[in-house]
């Protein structure tokens, strides 16, 4: 089962979190916004959320987050490759392609 959280329960966030509740499989955990009275009213009793109940990241959390940030280093590199042919291509002087001396088409005498 996916858990959510919904920030803002303003009239956007109402249609998203009504737009969640009705996925089988997703749970809408937290609401959060800073107008509390903006919040579901069922949630009154509900202490705020600290940062001690948050689970501890994964073994993995490192390697995705740099993986991550050299994905974006190859998005640069391919995005700076594209504008070197672009200016290659426009920049390099072509010759004209040569006109054929005889007339494929037979003139009138």
């Amino acid at each position: 089962m996916t858990e959510v959280a919904l920030f803002g329960a303003g009239r956007i966030g109402k249609i998203h979190g009504g737009n969640v509740a009705h996925q089988p499989n997703v749970k809408l955990k937290y609401v959060v916004d800073p107008d509390a009275a903006a919040t579901n009213p069922g949630t009154s009793g509900l202490e705020p959320a600290d940062l001690e109940q948050l689970p501890d990241p994964s073994r993995f959390t490192a390697v995705r987050n740099l993986l991550y940030a050299i994905e974006w280093w190859v998005f640069g590199a391919f995005a700076a490759f594209i504008w070197w042919r672009y200016v290659r291509d426009v920049t390099t002087a072509r010759e004209p392609e040569p006109v054929p001396d005889d007339d494929p088409v037979p003139s009138e005498p």
